[in-house]
């Protein structure tokens, strides 16, 4: 089937117009006035700027781990540790203990903590005496 070239001119031209006058008759106000939910703005904390110190005050507290976009799962701080730190080398590490139903395999998390706000960090599973929960560390080295 083939359209006349003055037919097909037609047509486009009155599409163009209907598209130009659409916004006058309030369909680009209807659309630009939903409303937009955003997530509330959280503490983000890099992990160039945490220090042993940083967490002590969170020990025995509960953090939420994204383990997979559709589930989190909650650790506690359960120790800080660490060497003396001169000006040249800090060195500390952290021990969460998690429930034994899910294991985390080694790598970078994203955490969250109520006061401390939202960071990532790279945590390896680690053998403990206590069985009845797994254990991950995260250990921190710098110059």
């Amino acid at each position: 089937m083939s359209i006349p070239r003055r037919r097909f001119i037609t047509l486009c031209g009155t599409t163009a117009t209907a598209i130009a006058i659409l916004p006058a008759f309030g369909w680009r106000r209807r659309v630009q006035a939903q409303p937009v939910h955003t997530a509330p703005e959280r503490k983000q904390i890099m992990v160039e700027q945490m220090t042993k110190s940083t967490f002590e005050p969170y020990l025995n507290t509960p953090f939420r781990i994204q383990a997979t976009p559709d589930q989190t799962v909650e650790v506690t701080l359960v120790e800080v540790s660490g060497k003396l730190s001169d000006a040249k080398l800090e060195q500390f590490s952290l021990l969460f203990q998690g429930p034994r139903e899910t294991l985390l395999p080694q790598k970078i998390y994203a955490f969250e903590h109520a006061e401390m706000g939202q960071f990532e960090l790279f945590i390896v599973p680690v053998l403990h005496t206590d069985q009845s929960k797994f254990y991950y560390q995260a250990a921190f080295s710098r110059i």
